[in-house]
């Protein structure tokens, strides 16, 4: 086990201090139940990022490979643009604002942009200690450690989308697996795929036909969520329905909708699920 991670953290490694595409195929060996399976643990990875960020193309690679061809749908991806030096907009190539409330207030609340960028969390493990915040060249590691943990609790979403309207209604339904104490909150959002627009490199190099992937949209219940439970016992299920309007600047059919169940006491995330929106 510790083979393949160390094997795994060397790729991702060299793949961050260049900035050579990868060509496929990639590994696809899974540790612990295969991707599909009913009942598995799947990890929340948080990618801060921004457009004018150099470094940050490298960390997206990292993040795609992990969630794309290492551990397939069992590592969730999220990519923010956070900092007024990193994120903001400008005349120009850079004039997309991608910005958002919500990713700011996240932000400001674990300091990460402050530490520079790209950095990250994985299941916000850490917090408050200051070691929540990763480096990418410690995803890969982070997230097998975090992969091999038992599976607490599952989180099942469906979505009915209205396009007269631009809304969209989803269904949570999540269900612990075993007793658990402590306060409990279940937090909703949107991200989009192939969003197309200029992103810095290193170098001064910009393409300006970047595909930024897993861009956070905004949130579904909020900054935090909402309660669901306090010290659950086993089979507990809460069940929760949200109808959001949609931001009207985005694809549906490239959407999905992210879910993920986290400790209020110590924001750590024990559960993440991912569904596409239509």
């Amino acid at each position: 086990m510790k083979k393949y991670v160390l094997f795994i953290a060397g790729i991702l490694v060299v793949c961050l201090q260049a900035c050579d595409i990868i060509e496929p195929p990639y590994s696809e060996t899974v540790i612990g139940p295969q991707p599909g399976d009913t009942l598995v643990r799947k990890v929340l990875l948080e990618d801060y990022t921004g457009h004018k960020c150099p470094n940050c193309p490298a960390a997206a690679k990292i993040a795609d490979t992990l969630s794309n061809y290492i551990y397939k749908d069992r590592v969730v991806v999220v990519g923010l643009h956070v900092s007024t030096s990193f994120a903001s907009p400008s005349p120009g190539l850079f004039s997309n604002d991608y910005r958002t409330t919500a990713g700011t207030d996240l932000d400001n609340f674990f300091q990460i942009s402050l530490s520079g960028l790209p950095k990250g969390m994985v299941n916000r493990k850490g917090f408050p200690s200051q070691q929540h915040k990763i480096s990418p060249t410690a995803w890969a590691s982070e997230v097998a450690l975090n992969l091999q943990q038992p599976v607490e609790a599952n989180i099942e979403i469906t979505n009915t989308y209205n396009a007269a309207s631009n809304e969209l209604t989803t269904q949570l339904q999540s269900k612990f697996l075993t007793d658990k104490s402590g306060t409990y909150f279940l937090n909703v959002m949107y991200v989009e795929d192939s969003v197309i627009s200029a992103q810095l490199y290193p170098n001064n190099k910009i393409d300006t036909f970047y595909v930024h992937k897993h861009l956070f949209r905004g949130m579904i219940n909020g900054t935090w969520g909402e309660q669901i439970a306090v010290d659950p016992q086993q089979d507990f299920i809460s069940n929760k329905t949200y109808t959001v309007t949609l931001r009207t600047d985005v694809k549906p059919e490239k959407c999905k909708v992210i879910a993920f169940i986290y400790n209020d006491a110590t924001k750590e995330v024990i559960q993440a699920e991912e569904t596409h929106l239509q």
